[in-house]
């Protein structure tokens, strides 16, 4: 389920959608679409990591989105809900988060 919901998220991200068919490259595009160096997905086989790692990327990728931080709070509990809000919904990909920073 969650596939079609990437899919989606890809395509707004401006990548190929295909790719949420490929395990874990597309976990790893997932992680930089959300401004996370690919290589970060592997911190998510480490026991206790794998928690902040994973919060803090629901976090930069709901941001990504134009999104706040409640709002990956729930993609972070609901995966499959909030992953079509983001590729269903008016929301554009604005690019990493920090990326604008200065």
């Amino acid at each position: 389920m969650l596939i079609s919901g990437m899919w989606m998220v890809f395509k707004k991200a401006g990548h190929p959608g295909w790719v949420a068919l490929i395990p874990f490259y597309n976990l790893g595009l997932l992680f930089e679409i959300a401004g996370w160096p690919f290589w970060w997905m592997f911190a998510m086989i480490i026991p206790g990591v794998n928690l902040f790692v994973y919060l803090a990327v629901a976090i930069d990728l709901a941001k990504s989105f134009g999104k706040h931080a409640t709002f990956a709070v729930g993609l972070a509990l609901f995966p499959f809900v909030g992953i079509y809000v983001l590729g269903l919904g008016e929301e554009k990909y604005l690019g990493h988060p920090y990326r604008h920073q200065t």
